[in-house]
């Protein structure tokens, strides 16, 4: 029986640990490409919720404005804004399951107090609903022109 070649018991279980580590090395690489995959379309669809509510509110006239600021909105969970004539977004956010809060400050440019100084920062800030912390948050400026 010395003629018979073969692996030896030793051979095969180390061929077996090696492909068992690697097999688990592939998991755990495709895991994290997935769950990053997942996070930059989170990203993705929140910068896109923002910019269009950026222009939306950004297309209204000044004077449409509330006077009283700070002023805010939360949608879809609260209610659009007075000047809304037909905003319809609200069902899309509360469908992909995200809210979006808007806040519109006035800038005081002459150190005055002037609570309307033709000037307004708009923030709108894009929430997961099932997560408290902002995926995205950005800033612009609607100028009285």
């Amino acid at each position: 029986m010395k003629s018979e070649k073969g692996f030896s018991l030793l051979e095969v279980t180390v061929a077996v640990a090696i492909i068992g580590i690697l097999a688990v090395a592939f998991i755990a690489a495709m895991i994290g490409a997935s769950r990053a995959i997942f996070i930059a379309d989170e990203k993705d669809t929140a910068r896109s919720l923002s910019g269009t509510e950026m222009e939306y509110v950004k297309s209204q006239k000044y004077e449409d404005f509330p006077t009283s600021v700070p002023w805010s909105y939360e949608l879809p969970l609260g209610s659009p804004p007075s000047w809304d004539l037909g905003h319809s977004l609200s069902e899309e956010y509360e469908d992909a399951g995200y809210s979006v809060v808007v806040v519109g400050d006035a800038i005081d440019v002459n150190g005055d107090s002037n609570p309307d100084s033709g000037i307004l920062k708009i923030t709108i800030t894009v929430y997961h609903l099932e997560k408290p912390q902002p995926i995205i948050t950005i800033e612009d400026y609607k100028v009285d022109r």
